[in-house]
């Protein structure tokens, strides 16, 4: 049932955020280019920081415009989660997400001086795609993985389709 709620709330969002960008019809998502495969729903499920493998969870929305990504993991081990957030505007070079950041939040418990809250940094985000996995090589080194839970497509625009 928890699993169903996820999924009736991923779509929802989806379809709230595509229906924002104005697109409303089968050209207009071509236009778009709602046929890559990077633009879709995310669960992540790890962060590797510094060689270090943590499990993360949480959700990253990719629409032609868009990035939207809330996650949480444990890199102290300890009860408190560490947590990164981002939201912005985005256009891709190549296999590169361009992001001006409306909001990036990085919280970690034990290292207060990691802890920032910025607005209007431009992020560039490598990325490549395998088979169903989603991995952001932060120019860090650090590395996001996520692996697909929807597409967006024509039909998640339009429900006519």
């Amino acid at each position: 049932m928890l699993l169903l709620r996820r999924c009736l709330i991923i779509g929802i969002l989806t379809t709230a955020v595509i229906s924002c960008d104005g697109v409303t019809n089968g050209s207009d998502v071509q236009k778009a280019g709602l046929d890559n495969p990077l633009f879709g729903v995310w669960r992540a499920v790890r962060y590797e920081i510094q060689g270090a493998e943590y499990e993360q969870d949480g959700l990253i929305i990719i629409t032609p415009d868009y990035l939207m990504s809330n996650t949480v993991f444990n890199a102290d081990g300890d009860s408190s989660p560490d947590a990164n957030a981002n939201s912005g505007a985005i256009r891709l070079e190549g296999n590169t997400i361009v992001m001006e950041q409306w909001m990036q939040l990085h919280w970690r418990t034990a290292d207060s001086n990691g802890n920032f809250l910025t607005q209007g940094d431009i992020e560039r985000i490598p990325y490549r795609l395998e088979n169903d996995l989603l991995i952001f090589e932060f120019p860090s080194g650090n590395r996001y993985i996520a692996e697909r839970l929807a597409y967006l497509s024509a039909t998640a625009v339009d429900p006519r389709k």
